[in-house]
């Protein structure tokens, strides 16, 4: 179970991040490529509020994407392509307290995401554009990420505020049971700082003229 434990969070940090990568592209650099966003400010709301908006949908999107893909490889590797009795041999039966706080944890995650990747892609020109400048960042969730694979890193106090490492690491005590529940309220707090930090920073960015009409 240590090493499923170590290994999931991974995935699931991923399964985010790439459920907010696309929708977050189309809403910014695909509708300045689509000439549609000029007519979405015409509209009578704030810039705030089309931020907003653009935010829940890739808010939304990555949640539900890393909740479905984890759903359906729990359920191919409980009831499909393991042996039967596989599950038991390795110890597959998480607490369900366990995984609701796992779940819980994807909420900043997925908040952090959808600001960050708006952002970036709000300043392309294109589609295309916006590709190129987000794909790096891919590589920036990896490395955090993975920490969570590591055998002798343990969650400390003082990781509380590495974003994405803080989660990865909680998220693998908690499917290992061994959780300190003082460390869930420290992370919860420092990555719900982090993302709406970062929100702050898309939605002044949403009220500049130069980016969103940048061609």
């Amino acid at each position: 179970q240590a090493i499923i434990g170590g290994f999931l969070p991974y995935l699931i940090i991923l399964f985010c991040f790439f459920g907010a990568f696309y929708p977050s592209l189309d809403l910014t650099a695909g509708e300045k490529e689509r000439f549609t966003l000029e007519t979405l400010l015409l509209a009578p709301v704030s810039r705030v509020e089309i931020a907003t908006g653009k935010f829940t949908v890739v808010f939304v999107a990555a949640i539900v994407a890393a909740v479905l893909a984890t759903t359906s490889m729990a359920l191919t590797f409980t009831h499909g392509v393991l042996p039967e009795g596989a599950a038991e041999a390795f110890d597959l039966n998480f607490e369900p307290l366990a995984l609701v706080l796992t779940v819980s944890l994807l909420i900043p995650i997925a908040a952090l995401f959808s600001a960050l990747l708006l952002g970036v892609a709000l300043c392309a020109r294109s589609f295309k554009e916006a590709q190129s400048y987000a794909t790096p960042l891919q590589f920036v969730v990896i490395v955090p990420a993975i920490a969570a694979l590591l055998p002798d890193l343990e969650t400390k106090l003082g990781m509380a505020w590495i974003p994405l490492m803080n989660v990865s690491l909680l998220m693998k005590e908690l499917l290992k049971g061994t959780m300190d529940y003082t460390m869930l309220v420290a992370i919860l707090t420092s990555s719900t700082l982090i993302a709406g930090g970062l929100l702050f920073f898309c939605a002044k960015w949403f009220n500049r003229e130069s980016v969103l009409f940048r061609m």
